[in-house]
């Protein structure tokens, strides 16, 4: 997460990561204080405040909130119960626990198709089966455990055989055995029931998912229509939901912003830019997904809080 400078270096205002960097290196040490930054991710189990204090005596320092799952009341209320645990951390001991509160950006969604026999149907993927994934729009409503649809149109250049395949969290993994030319036969390594809709994850593979509006779509169209020769299009890196979180962050005075799929220094640039003058103090943690952007890890240190 960082070392102490580097929480001095970005000026963060926080009050509780400023106490981590005022402590006294010697006193830390006497008092046997753990300066690592352990981050753990608050869901239903741990909202609540007797349960966060132990966690916060345990030595959690950072909690972080994952807006991938749960609407923005549901995170505003867990705040509310987090530094509501705080002052009670407080009052019991008589000294304050240096919290950060984090938000994990949602970043670009990768997702199955619907099951054939309906979208709330599931089927049983069984251990040691063998299931195709397909990019094909054919499939996008006729899901089954012989193939399943997913809705990444270069996922048959991006997946190598013995590429895992995770699927609703990881209840569901799968293993690439052979790459064909309409779809990857996959072998299932961690069977489960698959729903509709469900989150696809590829670890190790740099995903490219640029964000076109409808009235880009439009814009094309009309540029082949009437025989334009160059466009131009911004493609942002974060979705107007990743916008709208980073305006919760703010609103909320959220700490740090865990950044998801971050593939360069202009994508950093480009949430501090959404981040404005009133999130000038909130730190930028670069989330690094792929081998290729690891290469990249010194570039962006330099430019963020950190990389994780």
């Amino acid at each position: 997460m960082g070392n102490v400078t580097s929480y001095v270096k970005y000026g963060a205002s926080s009050p509780h990561l400023q106490l981590i960097a005022s402590q006294d290196r010697e006193k830390i040490k006497r008092n046997n204080v753990n300066l690592s930054g352990i981050v753990c991710t608050i869901g239903p189990a741990s909202t609540n405040e007797d349960i966060l204090v132990e966690m916060m005596r345990a030595g959690m320092r950072i909690a972080r909130l994952n807006f991938s799952h749960g609407s923005h009341a549901e995170h505003a209320d867990r705040i509310k119960t987090i530094r509501r645990a705080m002052k009670l951390y407080q009052d019991r001991y008589n000294h304050p626990c240096p919290l950060g509160i984090a938000l994990d950006t949602k970043g670009p969604e990768i997702r199955t198709g619907i099951i054939e026999q309906g979208e709330t149907s599931k089927v049983e993927l069984k251990e040691g089966s063998f299931v195709k994934i397909t990019p094909k729009p054919q499939y996008k409503e006729k899901c089954n455990d012989k193939i399943i649809y997913i809705d990444y149109q270069i996922l048959l250049q991006k997946i190598k055989v013995g590429q895992e395949i995770y699927i609703d969290d990881g209840k569901i993994i799968l293993k690439s055995v052979a790459v064909e030319h309409d779809f990857v036969e996959c072998k299932v390594v961690n069977g489960g029931l698959l729903g509709s809709k469900k989150g696809v994850a590829l670890p190790g593979v740099q995903i490219d998912l640029p964000v076109i509006s409808d009235q880009d779509k439009e814009d094309l169209k009309f540029a082949i229509d009437h025989d334009i020769d160059s466009v131009q299009i911004d493609l942002p890196v974060i979705s107007d939901q990743d916008k709208e979180d980073l305006k919760f962050a703010i609103d909320h005075d959220i700490d740090i912003i865990f950044a998801s799929f971050i593939k360069n220094t202009q994508d950093i640039k480009q949430i501090r830019d959404a981040l404005g003058d009133r999130g000038r103090n909130i730190l930028i943690v670069a989330k690094i997904e792929s081998e290729e952007v690891l290469k990249k890890g010194e570039m962006l240190m330099d430019r963020s809080a950190g990389c994780c």
